[in-house]
């Protein structure tokens, strides 16, 4: 699917992948070519932080003269994206590699435009309401919490690669992995700060295991929780948690979120029936062919056969 910044994937990338593909299918799961759907157009670290928001915004009055602040819980995984693309950004200017990759931007653009879909992840879009997206970053705060990291270790556990690989780590390598970490992204992978947290999670789950993500037989679930608590203008505090992202192929929400994506990204070029032809003959390639396909959504855009 479309997501901004477009970019072809290295080597490295599409050698992870298909490593990861093969790993999963040695266990035992029929792996699809991807672990889920992406609802917005950021990473996937954040899609359940952006989940939280919606949910919120159904029962919650979330516009800017509503809201005095907001902070959003994620994981390390979370947080170090968010780090990485601000150091990168080189300067004040909203771009898309900021809109994909730091959280605070993501959250900004969904309050900003009830949504966050290819369209609000071009320059020109971010560009013309730049003084708006940056009043909302003003009011978020991104925290790291231990515990939602290590429900993601928790989903690594999951599969028997995983546990064996957790076992393997010894102080030692650990030691080494974290000097590592430190040296080549100049970031650390635990702070000092987040150790007691971090015992405590440790604790709880000597004491007792996490439970599983439910799953089915066709897809393994994959934690990226993310909490936002947001403090209303009156003082009031709304808070969701979302562990699962709603595109994930263990989600019941997973086609729906592919369908509504889908469609979104193409009807732009294509009338509303022909994007619907198209993504029912791309769920349908076990009877059509991906050039029958290509076909139908590589033609020129709707304004062009009009004209």
């Amino acid at each position: 699917m479309l997501r901004a910044p477009p970019r072809q994937p290295g080597t490295g990338e599409v050698q992870s992948k298909s490593s990861a593909h093969t790993l999963l299918r040695q266990e035992g799961y029929p792996v699809r070519p991807d672990s889920s759907r992406t609802s917005a157009g950021s990473t996937h670290f954040f899609q359940t932080a952006l989940d939280a928001i919606e949910h919120l915004r159904r029962d919650t009055a979330l516009g800017p003269d509503d809201v005095r602040s907001i902070v959003i819980h994620s994981t390390k995984l979370g947080c170090e994206v968010t780090h990485f693309a601000r150091e990168c950004s080189g300067g004040p200017t909203i771009t898309p590699v900021m809109a994909a990759f730091d959280l605070a931007t993501a959250a900004a653009i969904s309050l900003h435009a009830g949504r966050f879909t290819g369209s609000e992840a071009v320059a020109e879009w971010l560009s013309t309401h730049t003084a708006a997206l940056a009043a909302w970053r003003s009011k978020i705060r991104i925290v790291h919490d231990p515990e939602l990291t290590a429900r993601v270790i928790d989903s690594g556990a999951a599969v028997g690669a995983g546990r064996a690989a957790l076992r393997e780590l010894g102080a030692g390598s650990l030691w080494t992995l974290l000097a590592r970490y430190r040296s080549h992204y100049r970031s650390r992978l635990i702070q000092l700060a987040d150790v007691p947290a971090l015992a405590r999670a440790v604790m709880r789950r000597l004491q007792r295991p996490a439970a599983a993500l439910a799953r089915d037989d066709d897809a393994l679930p994959l934690a990226f929780p993310n909490r936002v608590e947001i403090t209303l203008r009156d003082g009031k505090v709304v808070r969701a948690e979302v562990d699962l992202p709603a595109g994930s192929l263990a989600a019941p929400t997973c086609d729906a979120v592919l369908r509504s994506k889908f469609l979104h990204e193409t009807t732009s070029r294509l009338s509303a029936d022909a994007a619907a032809r198209a993504y029912q003959t791309g769920l349908d390639l076990d009877r059509a062919t991906v050039a029958d396909f290509v076909a139908q959504v590589c033609i020129p855009p709707r304004w062009q056969l009009e004209g």
